[in-house]
């Protein structure tokens, strides 16, 4: 599987017009909503890994959202 850092993954989906904050894909993949995500390294410094494919593809739920 071709895994790629948070940072990578954020600049992915800007290019897909789906920005989001690594803080918030950093959240998502600590709660298990990526599937595949891994942290390697130490607990408190290591870094999230998520599969290419789920930035690649992922696509932003907005239902109830209010429009802007």
């Amino acid at each position: 599987m071709n895994m790629i850092t948070l940072v990578e993954a954020a600049k992915i989906l800007k290019q897909r017009d789906e920005a989001m904050e690594v803080t918030w894909l950093r959240k998502k993949a600590a709660t298990g909503a990526i599937e595949g995500a891994e942290k390697i390294g130490s607990i408190k410094r290591g870094t999230w890994l998520i599969p290419r494919e789920w930035a690649e593809t992922y696509v932003k739920d907005t239902r109830g959202r209010k429009r802007q």
